[in-house]
């Protein structure tokens, strides 16, 4: 199984399976995108957009661990979750999560 190695890495982690399902929503969304993309625009996987799906998991995956720690870091300190945290995995992430799912379709055959 694909998902194998990053759901073991995320339940490693956080050791909790709610918390490791909420992690992996992030790749989830960013593998939808990437698919949803390449249908639009009628676009098949290759050998040479392939390698965008494993970063984009991974990409997801772990700014998913970074928002769940944060968010049970700033619970038990009695602060608002995600106050400081989403502009800063947004702007750590965006650019790479950009380029990295919009490769399928530069490559275009």
């Amino acid at each position: 199984m694909p998902l194998r190695p990053f759901l073991s890495s995320a339940f490693l982690t956080l050791r909790e399976w709610r918390a490791t399902l909420l992690a992996m929503l992030p790749a989830g969304c960013g593998m939808l995108w990437v698919v949803g993309l390449m249908w639009l625009g009628r676009l098949t996987f290759n050998l040479a957009n392939l390698v965008a799906v494993p970063i984009t998991i991974g990409i997801g995956v772990e700014s998913g661990i970074y928002l769940v720690r944060r968010a049970h870091e700033e619970g038990r300190a009695g602060r608002s979750a995600g106050s400081n945290s989403g502009a800063a995995v947004d702007t750590e992430t965006l650019p790479t999560a950009t380029v990295e799912s919009m490769s399928p379709i530069l490559s275009i055959q």
